[in-house]
C-alpha cells in the first residue's frame, strides 16, 4: 500500500474502512500530501504485520484528527515522519503503539503546529536510531510527556527551539534527561520528574 494515495491533493475525502490490512508490511506515503483530506477512517485497519509507516500522513493539512488508537505497532521499524506538517492536527492518541523495534523515528511531530498535548511516555526508544526533529514547529504545545526519555538520546535535537514561554505549559520528564535539555523549557512552564 506503499505511496497508495500519494499527492492526492485534490482529494477531500476517502472511504478506507473496510480495507483488509492484515497481509500489509509497507504504508509508507500512504497518505501522503493528501493536503485537502478532511477526514479519514483508519481505525480499522489491521498494522501487526507492519513495518514501515514512514510518512503516512505527511501532510495531511486539514485533518483535525487521526484515530489511531488501535494501530498494532509492534513490528514497525520505520515511523519517521508519520504525522510530519498535519499542522491542524489538535490531539493524538498513542497509548496503543508499542515502539520497542522502531529504529528511524525522526521528525514524528514535526509541523503539528497545532497539536497542544503529546503523550509519549509509553513509547520505547531502546532500538531508536534517529530521532531528531521530533517536535520541531510544534509551538502551541501546553503539555510534553517525554517521561521515557533518558540520557541514551542526550546528543538529539529534539527541538527547534525553547517550548512558547508565552504559554504556562507543562513537562513530564526525567532528571537527567532534563539537565541536558533545560535551557529549552521555559522558567514559567510546571516541571514534573519521573
Amino acid at each position: 500500500m506503499e505511496y497508495m494515495s500519494y499527492y492526492c491533493s485534490s482529494l477531500t475525502s476517502i472511504d478506507v474502512s473496510h480495507f483488509n490490512t492484515e497481509n500489509v508490511q509497507n504504508m509508507h506515503n500512504m497518505f501522503s500530501d493528501c493536503s485537502n483530506l478532511i477526514s479519514i477512517n483508519v481505525k480499522n485497519f489491521d498494522t501487526s504485520m507492519v513495518t514501515n509507516m514512514s510518512n503516512m500522513f505527511y501532510q495531511c493539512s486539514l485533518l483535525t484528527s487521526i484515530d489511531v488508537s488501535n494501530f498494532n505497532t509492534e513490528n514497525v521499524e520505520i515511523m519517521y515522519g508519520i504525522f510530519e506538517d498535519c499542522s491542524k492536527l489538535i490531539s493524538i492518541n498513542l497509548k496503543s503503539f508499542n515502539t520497542s523495534k522502531a529504529t528511524l523515528m525522526q521528525s514524528i511531530f514535526r509541523g503539528c503546529s497545532s497539536l497542544t498535548s503529546i503523550d509519549v511516555s509509553n513509547f520505547n526508544f531502546k532500538n531508536a536510531r534517529l530521532m531528531d526533529s521530533m517536535f520541531y514547529y510544534c509551538p502551541s504545545l501546553q503539555y510534553l510527556d517525554i517521561s521515557s526519555f533518558t540520557t541514551k538520546q542526550q546528543n538529539i535535537s529534539l527541538f527547534d527551539h525553547p517550548l512558547n514561554s508565552s504559554i504556562q505549559g507543562k513537562i513530564l520528564i526525567k532528571k537527567e534527561f532534563y539537565d541536558i535539555i533545560f535551557r529549552l523549557i521555559p522558567t514559567n512552564w510546571e516541571i514534573i520528574f519521573k
